[in-house]
Parts: structure tokens; sequence; C-alpha cells
């Protein structure tokens, strides 16, 4: 399996596949020729969204150069259908959205479970990224949900890798939500026994067989603080 953890995946205007850092140079050497693929949506019962932004995601592929035999959108309308489209995929696409709706999703259909013994490619795109991990730190994002003592900032994850990551930060480093600051009163407290890898729009980290290599401009939270840990353009593998 090759599995990729992007912030986004897309150019800013939506068009491509993103070329920063080489990403749609390694994903096109990983993928056969002609690609069977299939979209898992974040909010299954969102159809309008989820037909619109796989539609975007099909459309960049082809602007691409990537030659889409088949197109899937995995959602409500489908999901007992789930192990045999996994079966059935070249490459998934695991969309952006909500984290805890999309990770009560992946674990309604058992989507652990069939990427057990998946040997594709996975592109994790924001909250799909994030959801890929054994434990995924779900950050709160919506106003409310800081407040909200029952919310859950831990959920279990798809366990494709130990990496929690942040991504976005080029859009959300000084956001605030429910007034507080959402790293320097969220994600740095919390960060005290866990460690969070920061990714910008156009970075990403490349998983396979075991081997951990982020591209791109990415930053370290651990301990309350952060740190830089590369610039743009460079190459880091990650402890495994």
């Amino acid at each position: 399996m090759h599995l990729f953890l992007t912030s986004s995946n897309l150019t800013l205007n939506g068009q491509y596949i993103n070329e920063e850092n080489g990403f749609r140079s390694l994903l096109f050497d990983v993928l056969p020729h002609h690609i069977r693929c299939l979209y898992i949506a974040s909010d299954p019962i969102d159809t309008i969204h989820n037909d619109e932004w796989g539609n975007y995601q099909k459309k960049a592929l082809m602007n691409s150069h990537f030659l889409v035999d088949i197109f899937t959108i995995l959602d409500d309308r489908n999901k007992e259908k789930t192990e045999e489209l996994v079966k059935e995929s070249d490459l998934i696409i695991l969309g952006g959205g909500h984290v805890p709706t999309q990770n009560k999703f992946f674990r309604e259909i058992h989507l652990k479970k069939y990427l057990k013994e998946y040997e594709g490619v996975i592109v994790g795109v924001s909250a799909g990224s994030m959801n890929c991990a054994k434990t995924v730190y779900a950050m709160p994002e919506l106003p409310g949900e800081y407040l909200d003592k029952k919310y859950q900032r831990y959920l279990p994850g798809l366990e494709l890798t130990q990496t929690m990551i942040i991504p976005h930060y080029n859009e959300i480093h000084d956001d605030c939500l429910d007034g507080v600051h959402i790293f320097k009163d969220i994600a740095y407290p919390d960060s005290a026994k866990r460690t969070f890898i920061v990714l910008v729009d156009g970075s990403f980290i490349h998983i396979h067989e075991g081997k951990e290599v982020i591209y791109g401009l990415s930053y370290k939270i651990e301990k309350g603080k952060q740190s830089l840990i590369q610039e743009k353009d460079c190459m880091f593998t990650l402890d495994s």
C-alpha cells in the first residue's frame, strides 16, 4: 500500500492535482496507467456536496493526465457495497470535512477492516488524512466544540499510521474558536503527551512499507511547543 496524507491534494483553484513538492509525479508513479478510483465522503448524508466534491477530484485527476476509467463516490447511497468497492479500486481518496462525522461513517462501514488487505493507493485529504491515524486527534473546529465537555478529541482511527496530523496551517494558524486560539490554547496544551505533525496545503506525508517521509513545509507540536521540521521543497523521514 502507498498512503499519502495531504492537507489538500488539489491546486488552489481545484482544477488540478497539486504539483508542489513532487506530489503529482509521485502519485502518478505509484498508480497503474488506467485507474479505478473510489472517493469516500466525509458526511454520508450530504449527497449533494459529495457529488460536487467528488467531481472536483475526478476532474482534477483527468486535467492532470490521469486516465480514470471508473470513479465511484461512496456514501449512504451505496455503503452496503463498501467491501466490494474497496477491493475493486486502485486509488481510494478519503475526502475532507468534519473529522468526527467522517470517523463515525468509517466505523459504520467497517472501513478499517476492509483496508487491512488493500494493496492499492490511498490519498487522505485533510480530515481523511487525520482519520488514518491509530488514534485520531480531532481538534475542535466547529463553534461550541471546545466548550462541550462531552466532545471527544481522541477517536479510534483506521490504524494506517501512528502519525497525527493537523492540516491547513497556512489557513488556520491565527484562527480562534469559542474565544480561544486554536493552537496556543488547544493544540499546544493537548501536545503535552502527544506529538502532532502540522502541514500546509501542498505538503504531504508518503507512507510505504513502514517508512514515513514528509515532503514540504511542515511543523511539529510537542510538549506545548511548535518547531519547524523543514522548509518547502525538502524531505524529512519521520522516526518509526
